[in-house]
C-alpha cells in the first residue's frame, strides 16, 4: 500500500501514523504542508501513485485550520484561516482512490462530496471531534485490518470504531 501522509500543522499525529504504516509495510511519503497552495501540490503530486491520501490536521465546522500566514506568502488566502468545501471544489484536481482525514468535523458532505468529484472513491474522516489521543490507534487498528486481514475500509473502520466511544468514531462514506 502505498500512502500519501499531508500534514497541515500537526507533524507529531503525522509522524506516528507515519511509523505505524511503515510497520505493517506501507510506503509512506510525507508531505508536511504550510501554505494552503501546498495542500494542493501535494494532493495533486499524490494523484494516481498513492493507494491513500491520509490527512493530518485540524478541523471544525468551516474546514481544515492551517495557521495565520503573513500577507504575501502564499497567493491563496484562506478564509478566516480555513479550508472549505468551496475552496476544495475549486482547486481538487485529482485524489487517491482513498482519502482519510484526522481532522475533526471534516466528515460533513460538502467536504466529502468535493473528495468524491475529485476521484475518492472512499472518503474517512470524523464527524464530530474525537480525542486526539484515539486517532492514531483507531486509524493503526483500521489500516491492520485492511493490510493484513484484507478487510475493505467500511468493515475495517467499523471494527475500530467499537474499540472507542461514539463521540471518537470515524465516518465512511462511499462514492455512489
Amino acid at each position: 500500500m502505498k500512502v500519501a501522509l499531508i500534514a497541515i500543522d500537526d507533524m507529531g499525529e503525522a509522524l506516528l501514523l507515519r511509523a505505524q504504516l511503515e510497520s505493517m509495510g506501507a510506503t509512506v511519503h510525507l508531505h508536511p504542508v504550510g501554505r494552503p497552495s501546498d495542500f494542493f501540490n501535494a494532493l495533486d503530486a499524490s494523484g494516481e501513485a498513492s493507494d491513500v491520501a491520509l490527512i493530518c490536521g485540524h478541523g471544525d465546522e468551516r474546514g481544515f485550520v492551517f495557521a495565520p500566514l503573513a500577507e504575501g506568502v502564499d497567493d491563496l488566502v484562506l478564509p478566516g484561516n480555513r479550508l472549505g468545501a468551496d475552496l476544495l471544489a475549486e482547486r481538487l484536481r485529482t485524489v487517491p482512490p482513498v482519502v482519510i482525514s484526522t481532522a475533526c468535523d471534516t466528515a460533513r458532505t460538502p467536504i466529502v462530496s468535493t473528495f468524491h468529484d475529485a476521484g475518492a472513491t472512499t472518503y474517512i474522516a470524523p464527524s464530530g471531534y474525537p480525542d486526539g489521543a484515539s486517532v492514531p490507534v483507531l486509524l493503526n487498528l483500521a489500516f491492520y485490518r485492511v493490510i493484513h486481514a484484507r478487510a475493505s475500509w467500511q468493515a475495517a473502520i467499523k471494527a475500530a470504531n467499537t474499540f472507542f466511544t461514539i463521540e471518537n468514531w470515524f465516518d465512511v462514506h462511499l462514492h455512489r
